[in-house]
């Protein structure tokens, strides 16, 4: 499992731990005049976190119990299997190209209420299989065994398919990286979603370091919560 990954024992008190479940709270509460049920992840452009921050957030809404999968929709920079050390051999692709059902892609994590559905084979057409009647199908079939669908995408700006996905899921969640995403991108992918009839529940704004709180985070909750973690008492 990547070090960067949110897993059971591994530092539960630690200030990006935290941070993924506030995440969770807010998504909760931005929920409920409406049913959540998938959820997809994308970023303007390419390397701005996407991929991990939708595998930290899958991992703590399933430390809450929530039946989760994690279906990799990025069908040109494949990340999911890498991340959760899972064999791509087989995958969406497999599914949507008819060969396959979803039930057989289905992988387990260490997590028992959290699996993940790889990529599979880059495809040479992503964005004709992603656009298939065949995606809606597989996303019905998923909602009847899961609680909540993320789904990871390509970035908005780079391919058709973000936008294409977002018009079959319930949200969408965009990630930009501090110094890295500019404004100009953010604002023509916010456009192109919304082009999509896209409904954006929240932005995630990655690698802020410094963030106010954080020091009386480390005092309080470093020493305190260690504490009662050791003790049994939580």
């Amino acid at each position: 499992m990547d070090n960067n990954l949110i897993m059971p024992g591994i530092n539960p008190w630690s200030h990006v731990a935290e941070a993924f479940r506030i995440l969770r709270t807010n998504l909760h509460f931005s929920a409920l005049d409406y049913n959540l049920k998938s959820l997809l992840v994308t970023s303007p452009g390419p390397s701005e976190g996407k991929s991990t921050i939708t595998a930290n957030l899958a991992i703590v809404m399933a430390q809450t119990g929530a039946r989760v999968v994690l279906m990799d929709c990025d069908l040109r920079w494949a990340e999911q299997h890498r991340l959760f050390n899972l064999s791509n051999e087989t995958g969406l692709t497999n599914v949507l190209a008819g060969g396959m059902e979803i039930s057989e892609v289905l992988r387990n994590t260490r997590l028992p209420s959290l699996k993940v559905v790889p990529c599979g084979h880059m495809p040479p057409n992503p964005a004709e299989l992603l656009g298939s009647e065949r995606i809606r199908v597989v996303l019905d079939e998923l909602s009847a065994i899961a609680d909540i669908i993320l789904v990871d995408s390509p970035p908005t700006l780079m391919v058709a398919d973000a936008a294409i996905l977002s018009s079959v899921v319930d949200g969408c969640l965009l990630v930009i990286k501090t110094g890295q995403t500019k404004t100009e991108a953010v604002k023509q992918a916010k456009e192109r979603l919304n082009q999509a009839n896209a409904r954006i529940v929240g932005v995630v704004l990655n690698a802020v370091e410094g963030f106010i709180g954080y020091d009386y985070y480390q005092s309080y909750y470093g020493k305190k919560n260690r504490k009662e973690l050791a003790t049994g008492k939580m």
